[in-house]
């Protein structure tokens, strides 16, 4: 964290080595616009920065090179650009990885934006680890979040299509439940009246129901009862789901019932009584 006391880095480099910030400065990963208090000079004395822009240039642990200049501020207590009193703001996304930048080439400059350049000596700079990301605009943690984020699409996806594929074979499932309880209605139907079959009419009732017969004609002429149709245009007559599908007929002459069942497994039903037809009725109409 950047303490409030002023750095002399001189512009005429007379140290041999570097100097070290760590006792008046260190960043921490993730960190966004963090600062440290310069204070610019030549010779020893205070340089005016009137006609200066100050920058930043560094190689951080990784060998990554940054360059950043326009974050000079001078709204701080004791700053002045008359006085070369400076503080510095580190933008968000410079520092990603901890460890001491490379001294040698990590140090401040000025740049009067018409070729002038003078870097200070060089400046050692620790940054400390951190498990939790600070600056939300660092390009590195866009691009980790970014991830994350197509990673959960990809996955969500992919179930998705697992769902729809289970969502499925169990309406498909359903579709053919439905049949057999209408198959199984109308046995009882026939046994509460005493109209029990032959061992010939069950093994042709059973041929019925294991078979099914394509059709693309008017649906009220469907009236072989005990007979699966299979529907093979939603634009036939008095189709109720103007769509392709399954249409079962069960009852007897003068009593019959139509169950269609669409495209979309809904399941609509009819009933033909001394010849006329009812209107259809969506299931899931009865609450």
């Amino acid at each position: 964290m950047a303490k409030n006391l002023y750095i002399d880095l001189d512009l005429e480099k007379p140290e041999k080595t570097y100097i070290d910030l760590t006792p008046y400065f260190q960043g921490r990963v993730g960190d966004s616009m963090s600062e440290v208090y310069i204070w610019l000079k030549r010779n020893g004395l205070p340089f005016d920065l009137t006609a200066y822009n100050v920058g930043f240039h560094g190689v951080d642990p990784s060998g990554t090179m940054y360059n950043s200049v326009g974050s000079a501020r001078f709204d701080r207590p004791g700053a002045s650009r008359t006085a070369g009193k400076v503080c510095y703001s580190f933008p968000a996304g410079m520092f990603n990885v901890d460890g001491l930048w490379d001294p040698e080439f990590t140090y401040f400059y000025i740049d009067d934006g018409a070729g002038t350049r003078i870097s200070t000596i060089g400046c050692a700079i620790n940054v400390l680890p951190n498990q939790v990301i600070m600056g939300v605009d660092a390009d590195f943690a866009k691009n980790e979040i970014d991830q994350i984020v197509v990673d959960l699409r990809n996955w969500a996806n992919d179930k998705k299509d697992d769902i729809d594929s289970l969502e499925t074979r169990i309406n498909a499932m359903g579709g053919t439940v439905k049949s057999l309880e209408t198959m199984i209605n109308t046995w009882q139907s026939m046994l509460n009246t005493k109209q029990v079959p032959t061992k010939s009419e069950m093994e042709d009732y059973l041929d019925s129901k294991l078979q099914s017969q394509d059709w693309g004609q008017d649906l009220n002429l469907c009236l072989n009862a005990g007979t699966t149709y299979n529907i093979t245009s939603g634009s036939v007559s008095n189709n109720p789901a103007k769509t392709s599908g399954t249409l079962v007929v069960s009852g007897r002459l003068n009593s019959l019932v139509q169950v269609f069942y669409d495209t979309k497994n809904q399941a609509w039903h009819r009933v033909q009584v001394s010849g006329a037809w009812s209107d259809w009725v969506l299931n899931t109409d009865f609450a």
